[in-house]
């Protein structure tokens, strides 16, 4: 159970960052 949820927290944070990340390429992108 403690595995699932150490899995389920990565899970999120890889989709928070990950989604942070795409917005900062995309402001990057409309910049030029």
């Amino acid at each position: 159970m403690f595995g699932d949820l150490i899995k389920l927290i990565v899970l999120i944070l890889g989709i928070y960052f990950g989604l942070d990340l795409l917005i900062k390429i995309g402001e990057i992108s409309n910049e030029r």
